[in-house]
């Protein structure tokens, strides 16, 4: 097995290991009027071929509102370049500890042929902006912020 194989093994396990997490973690509220059936807000592409600023503020604001209900909801954002990038998968919980919502944050750094390193966080809490979404406390990344311009230079800030 090549040492490649065995990170995408790794990551693979993380990913299923955050949902595992997840199913154990969270309860089953209603869902947000602007969550789509599968719970899914839409996804954010910032660098190479963003998505439009109207379509990011449209899924942010989905997040957001279903965040402040903790009804289940996820977000995906990506931060791609030519051969590198940052794929993040924002996801509510309601915790079965103290019943607040919080935020399931999966990270997958990725660098082509075939590089691949994944972490998982929980966030305390999701505010909208004007600027973006900012996510709060999630782990060793802290603060995270997902711009409403993902085409703007400060876009780039994303990447980490």
């Amino acid at each position: 097995m090549s040492i490649a194989q065995v990170r995408l093994g790794a990551a693979s396990a993380a990913a299923a290991l955050a949902v595992c997490s997840l199913a154990a973690f969270s309860g089953l509220p209603s869902r947000a009027a602007d969550v789509s059936g599968d719970g899914t807000c839409g996804s954010v592409r910032i660098g190479l071929q963003a998505t439009t600023s109207k379509d990011a503020w449209a899924a942010q604001t989905c997040f957001s509102k279903a965040f402040a209900k903790c009804d289940p909801a996820t977000l995906f954002v990506s931060f791609g370049g030519v051969d590198s990038g940052v794929r993040r998968t924002f996801t509510t919980l309601t915790s079965n500890f103290d019943g607040t919502c919080q935020v399931v944050d999966v990270v997958e750094h990725y660098r082509v042929p075939n590089y691949s390193q994944s972490d998982t966080y929980l966030c305390s809490s999701v505010s909208q902006t004007s600027d973006g979404l900012i996510f709060t406390r999630c782990g060793a990344d802290g603060d995270v912020m997902v711009p409403t311009d993902p085409s703007s230079p400060k876009a780039a800030a994303f990447n980490h």
